[in-house]
C-alpha cells in the first residue's frame, strides 16, 4: 500500500488472520502467536523486496542480492511451516536414545593407513526428544506425506530452491563462477514465487478471495519448465 509516498505492507493482524487459517489454535504449539507473527513479517518483508524489485532502479548487484534475499526470506518460511506441519502430526524427527559416552581404542595401523575403534555408549529414554530437522530432511518427509498439497511439482521445485537458499553461507562455493551473480535472477525469483503461492493457496490455508488478493504478489503464470531447465525430473 501507498500513501504520499509513505509505502507498507498488509498490516501484520491481516497476516496473522490469515495464517490462522492454517495453524489453528489446538495446542499443537506452545508459542504459536509469536510463531505465526514470525511468518507474517517476513511476508511483510517479502511484500517488501517484491516492491523493490517492481519499483526501484536498482543496480545490478543490489538487484541480484534483492532477488537472493526473496529467496532466502521464502525458503525460510517454507521451512517453518514444513516443520509445523511435520510437528503437528507427530512426524517430527526424534531421538530415542541418549548418547552417554565414546570410547576409543588406541590407534594402530593396517599397512599405510592408521586406524582406530570408536565405541558409543547410549541410554535408552523413557521419551523420545525432538531432534533438529534440517530443511533437506523436512522437504524430502512433507514430500512422502504429501503435506504441502498433493502437486508434484511443488516438492521438486521446493528441492532446487534448497541448494540455493545455501548460498546464505557466502564461503561454500564449488568453483570460480559459483558466485551469486550466476546464481539468481527473475527466474529463481518466479519459482521461490510459485512454490509460496502454491503452499499459501493449498487446502492447508484454504484462503478466501481477500486472502488471495494479499497473495497476488506471489502468482507466477510460467511454468517451472519455462523457468529453469535443470531441475531433475
Amino acid at each position: 500500500m501507498e500513501d504520499e509516498g509513505f509505502w507498507c505492507p498488509n498490516l501484520i493482524d491481516q497476516w496473522r488472520n490469515f495464517l490462522s487459517r492454517g495453524v489453528p489454535d489446538d495446542g499443537a504449539l506452545r508459542h504459536r502467536r509469536a510463531f505465526i507473527s514470525n511468518l507474517g513479517y517476513s511476508l511483510q518483508h517479502l511484500q517488501f523486496l517484491d516492491y523493490q524489485i517492481r519499483e526501484v532502479n536498482l543496480h545490478a548487484t543490489v538487484y541480484t542480492h534483492t532477488l537472493k534475499s526473496f529467496v532466502i526470506a521464502g525458503m525460510g518460511i517454507i521451512e517453518a511451516v514444513s516443520w509445523y506441519l511435520l510437528k503437528r502430526k507427530g512426524w517430527n524427527r526424534k531421538h530415542d536414545w541418549e548418547h552417554i559416552a565414546e570410547l576409543q581404542s588406541q590407534p594402530y595401523r593396517d599397512g599405510d593407513d592408521e586406524l582406530r575403534v570408536v565405541n558409543r555408549i547410549e541410554k535408552k529414554l523413557n521419551e523420545p526428544t525432538e531432534v533438529e530437522m534440517s530443511l533437506q530432511w523436512m522437504i524430502r518427509r512433507v514430500e512422502k506425506k504429501r503435506l504441502l498439497g498433493m502437486d508434484g511439482q511443488v516438492y521438486r521445485d521446493l528441492n532446487y530452491l534448497r541448494g540455493l537458499r545455501n548460498k546464505v553461507h557466502l564461503h561454500v562455493v564449488q568453483h570460480d563462477s559459483d558466485t551469486d551473480w550466476n546464481a539468481f535472477s527473475n527466474n529463481e525469483l518466479k519459482l521461490m514465487k510459485k512454490a509460496l503461492f502454491g503452499v499459501f493457496t493449498s487446502e492447508i490455508f484454504d484462503p478466501t478471495d481477500q486472502h488471495r488478493e494479499w497473495l497476488d504478489f506471489l502468482r507466477v503464470e510460467e511454468s517451472t519448465e519455462e523457468l529453469v531447465e535443470d531441475i531433475p525430473f
